[in-house]
C-alpha cells in the first residue's frame, strides 16, 4: 500500500520552518561544505550567492529562497518561488505566473519547500525519484535518530551523492497535490495517522495536534484525530472550535465523525454550524474537507482556499504536540497559517526534520533524490538551509549528471 502523503510538517510544510535566529549550517556548526572533489569552500554547502560552482563534476550553489521572510503576506511582491534550472545550474528570474506556463526551469524552492515543473507543480515533463533515503538517520519507526543528525555534515555525506547508482531501480514521479495537515503515515512526521505495513492498516496518531483557520478567516479550531477504521473509511477528529467573535478555543470538545463511505469520497465540516456541508455547493465556505482515494491509498485532510475549495482564508499550523495543543489557547496564538500546496518526492521523502533538539530549527538528513529533465538526469541532495549570519531560508544544494558517474 502506498499512502500519499500530505506534508509541511512539511516536508512540505512552511511550518517546519524557523525564525532564522539560532542557525548556521546543516548540524549547528560553521563546518564548511565539500562541494566536491575535496576542495572545501567554508561556505556551508554552497556558494555565498546565486553563482554556482563546480568542482570534479558535483555543482554547488546556495539559492536565496527566503520568499520575503518567515511569515510573510501573501501579497508580498517578494513572497514568490525561485526557480532554478539544473542543467545550466542558473537562478531564473521569473514570477510565479511566468513559471506557470515555462519550461526553462525544473525545480523552484520557497522557503523549506521544493518543487519540480511537472505534474501539478508546472508545464514541464519533470520528475523526481529517491536514489537513497538515508534510513541510517531514523529508527525503525521511522524518527530521527538524534545522535545521527548531529554527527552529519555535508562533508561526510557527500559520499552519498558521489557513489555509484542503479537508475533503473529509481521511481520517478510527478508532483502532486500535498496537505499541509501531515499525513505521511510514518511516526516520525508527526502524522495525523499511523500506517502498519504489516496489517495495511491505518492508526490514528492522536498525538499530532493542528491547528485550522476557517474558510473565512475568522474561526478557528485545534483538532487531533482520535480515531480512524480503515475498512469502513471513517475518521474520527475531536475539535475545539473557536467560532467568529469568540475570544478563545472551546474548553469543551465537538467530535466529527466523517464517513466518505467504503467506497471513498471526500465530506466538509464547517467550524460555524459544527456540522457537515456539501463540499461542492459550500466550495467557499467549507473549513475542513476529508479525502479517501476510492482504492483507500491516499488520505488527507484539507483547507479551504490553498489547493481545494474557494475560500481565500484557509491554512492550518502543526503538527503540534499536546504540551503546545494545549498553550495554543486561541487562533491569535498561532504564529503562522500555511497553504496547502504541491510536491512530490521531496514531500514523499522530506529532505529535513524540524526542531530535532528543541531550537526550533531545520536539520537536512542528507537524502539524495534523482531529478529527471529533458535534458538528463541528474542526482541532488540538499545540504543546508542557513547563510553566514543564521538567515533561514537560503537553501544550498548540489547535483551531478548521472552520466558523469
Amino acid at each position: 500500500m502506498l499512502v500519499a502523503t500530505s506534508c509541511a510538517l512539511a516536508a512540505c510544510s512552511s511550518s517546519d520552518d524557523d525564525d532564522g535566529n539560532n542557525a548556521n549550517d546543516s548540524n549547528g556548526e560553521n563546518t564548511g561544505t565539500e562541494t566536491g572533489g575535496g576542495e572545501n569552500t567554508g561556505t556551508e554547502g554552497g556558494s555565498s550567492s546565486a553563482t554556482a560552482t563546480t568542482v570534479d563534476g558535483i555543482t554547488s550553489i546556495r539559492i536565496d529562497a527566503t520568499a520575503g521572510g518567515f511569515g510573510a503576506d501573501d501579497n508580498d511582491p517578494a513572497n514568490h518561488w525561485t526557480y532554478y534550472d539544473i542543467s545550466n545550474a542558473t537562478v531564473l528570474d521569473l514570477s510565479d505566473e511566468a513559471a506557470a506556463s515555462s519550461n526553462e526551469w525544473d525545480i523552484a524552492f520557497k522557503r523549506n519547500n521544493v518543487i519540480l515543473n511537472g505534474g501539478v507543480s508546472g508545464n514541464g515533463q519533470v520528475k523526481g525519484g529517491i536514489v537513497d533515503a538515508q534510513l541510517d538517520f531514523y529508527n525503525e519507526e521511522n524518527e530521527p535518530l538524534k545522535d545521527v543528525f548531529m554527527a552529519a555534515t555535508a562533508e561526510n555525506e557527500l559520499a552519498a551523492l558521489t557513489e555509484a547508482t542503479d537508475m533503473s531501480a529509481v521511481e520517478f514521479l510527478s508532483d502532486h497535490y500535498v496537505a499541509n495537515i501531515v499525513g505521511t503515515g510514518q511516526t516520525g512526521d508527526n502524522s495525523w495517522f499511523l500506517y502498519d505495513p504489516s496489517t495495511h492498516q491505518l492508526s490514528a496518531n492522536a498525538d499530532a495536534w493542528f491547528a485550522v483557520r476557517g474558510a473565512s478567516g475568522d474561526s478557528y479550531a485545534k483538532l487531533h484525530v482520535t480515531d480512524i477504521q480503515t475498512n469502513e473509511r471513517q475518521v474520527t477528529t475531536e475539535l475545539f472550535i473557536q467560532g467568529a467573535g469568540a475570544s478563545n478555543f472551546d474548553t469543551n470538545t465537538t467530535t466529527w465523525v466523517a464517513s466518505p463511505g467504503a467506497e471513498g469520497g471526500k465530506v466538509c465540516y464547517d467550524f460555524e454550524t459544527m456540522g457537515e456541508m456539501d463540499c461542492d455547493s459550500a466550495a467557499d465556505s467549507w473549513d475542513l474537507q476529508l479525502d479517501i482515494s476510492a482504492d483507500g491509498r491516499s488520505w488527507n485532510l484539507w483547507t479551504n482556499g490553498g489547493v481545494y475549495g474557494s475560500g481565500d482564508s484557509g491554512g492550518s499550523f502543526g503538527p503540534m504536540d499536546a504540551a503546545l495543543a494545549t498553550d495554543t489557547v486561541n487562533g491569535a496564538s498561532v504564529p503562522n497559517w500555511f497553504d496547502d500546496t504541491t510536491g512530490g518526492v521531496f514531500a514523499d521523502y522530506p529532505w529535513y526534520v524540524y526542531n530535532l533538539n528543541g531550537s526550533h530549527r531545520l536539520w537536512p538528513n542528507f537524502r539524495v533524490y534523482a531529478i529527471e529533465t529533458p535534458e538528463g538526469t541528474y542526482k541532488l541532495q540538499l545540504v543546508g538551509y542557513y547563510d553566514e549570519g543564521a538567515t533561514s531560508g537560503f537553501v544550498s544544494i548540489r547535483h551531478m549528471p548521472v552520466a558523469a558517474q
